[in-house]
């Protein structure tokens, strides 16, 4: 079973998410995060994750969109596995 809310506030520079997940062969877990930026350009983030047995903790991480291109950086540790970096590149079809 699996449920979240979210809320975009500030003229779209805030976003807060919270969610709560159980499956039947494991403890339930809640994921949170909140996200601020400048909307189009730069974006901020951070979370929480509970219930894991590695990974539990605050992810980091940041992005920005230049001419059409979306780079997103993230930052997890996961305990006794190390601490993982992600770099994405993306772009939207068909939107502004």
């Amino acid at each position: 079973v699996r449920g979240g809310l979210s809320w975009t506030g500030w003229k779209d520079h805030v976003l807060v998410s919270v969610e709560g997940e159980k499956a039947l062969d494991s403890r339930p877990r809640l994921l949170a995060g909140v996200e601020i930026g400048i909307p189009g350009w730069l974006w901020g983030r951070a979370g929480y994750r509970s219930g894991q047995d590695a990974g539990a903790g605050f992810p980091l991480g940041l992005g920005i969109r230049v001419s059409g291109w979306d780079v997103d950086y993230a930052f997890a540790d996961y305990g006794n596995l190390s601490v993982t970096h992600r770099v994405t590149l993306g772009t939207r079809f068909g939107q502004p």
